[in-house]
C-alpha cells in the first residue's frame, strides 16, 4: 500500500467500495482521470493491485485481470478491518492526503426519523403523538392493528419543510474520519460502530412540546 502514498501526497484521492459481486474494488483517481485500479476479494490486495496499476501506468482492465491476476468473480463475506465491515454493510471509503495525514472518510446513510425508543409510548399507552426534527419534518405517531389483531405502531409524515420531496421519511448522511500515516493504520482505525443523536419536539395534541433526541446505534457486520 505504501506506493500509494506518493499520488495521495500530491493531491489523488482513493474511492472503496463493495461491487455487486463481492469484490473489494479501489480506484485511484487525479481529478476525473482513473490513475491507478484493483480490485480482489478482499481490500488489502485491491489497494496492492490498485498501487501496482498506478506504478505500471494505468493498464486495460483485460490485460491485468486474467493474464496477470486471478479474475475473481465474487469477493469474500469475511470482513478483515473495520473499514472493510463498512464495505461489506454497503459504505464506501474515501481516502485522502488531508494536513500532512492520510485521512479516511466514510459517509453511511442512516434513517433519523422518529424510532421505536421514541414512539413506544404510543403502543403504550394509545395516545397519537406529534415529532419534528431539527430539519422541520413533523410525523404523526399512532396505534393501529396487524391483520392478526395485534397492536402495531403507524408513522406517517404530516409536514415537509419547504422545499422536501420525495420520501417521507428523512434519510441523513454521516460523514466521519479518522486520520494517521499509513493507510492500512486508517482503514482499521474506522469504528465499527456509529452512534448517532438527533434533536426531537415531541407533543400530544393540545400540549407543550417536549425537547429530546433520538439515540442509534449503527453497527457493521
Amino acid at each position: 500500500m505504501e506506493r500509494l502514498l506518493p499520488p495521495l501526497r500530491e493531491g489523488a484521492t482513493l474511492h472503496l467500495f463493495r461491487s455487486g459481486g463481492g469484490l473489494r474494488v479501489a480506484l485511484l483517481n487525479n481529478g476525473s482521470d482513473l490513475i491507478g485500479y484493483g480490485e480482489a476479494p478482499n481490500i488489502e490486495e485491491a489497494l496492492e493491485y490498485c498501487g501496482e496499476d498506478y506504478e505500471a501506468g494505468g493498464r486495460p482492465y483485460k490485460e491485468v485481470y486474467g493474464p496477470i491476476h486471478p479474475h475473481y468473480l465474487t469477493g469474500s463475506a469475511e470482513a478483515s478491518c473495520n473499514g472493510d465491515r463498512w464495505l461489506l454493510r454497503g459504505t464506501d471509503v474515501d481516502i485522502s492526503w488531508v494536513d500532512g495525514k492520510v485521512q479516511a472518510t466514510i459517509t453511511p446513510s442512516v434513517d433519523a426519523g422518529p424510532n421505536w425508543e421514541l414512539t413506544k409510548d404510543v403502543v403504550e399507552d394509545g395516545i397519537p403523538r406529534f415529532y419534528e426534527d431539527d430539519c422541520g419534518y413533523i410525523f404523526r405517531a399512532s396505534t393501529s392493528r396487524f391483520p392478526s389483531g395485534e397492536p402495531c405502531l403507524w408513522t406517517q409524515c404530516v409536514h415537509k419543510p419547504e422545499g422536501a420531496e420525495g420520501i417521507d421519511h428523512l434519510r441523513r448522511e454521516m460523514p466521519y474520519s479518522v486520520q494517521g500515516d499509513q493507510i492500512c493504520e486508517v482503514i482499521e482505525r474506522l469504528p465499527s460502530t456509529r452512534e448517532f443523536s438527533f434533536p426531537f419536539k415531541v407533543w400530544k395534541e393540545g400540549e407543550e412540546a417536549i425537547s429530546t433526541r433520538v439515540q442509534l446505534l449503527m453497527r457493521c457486520p
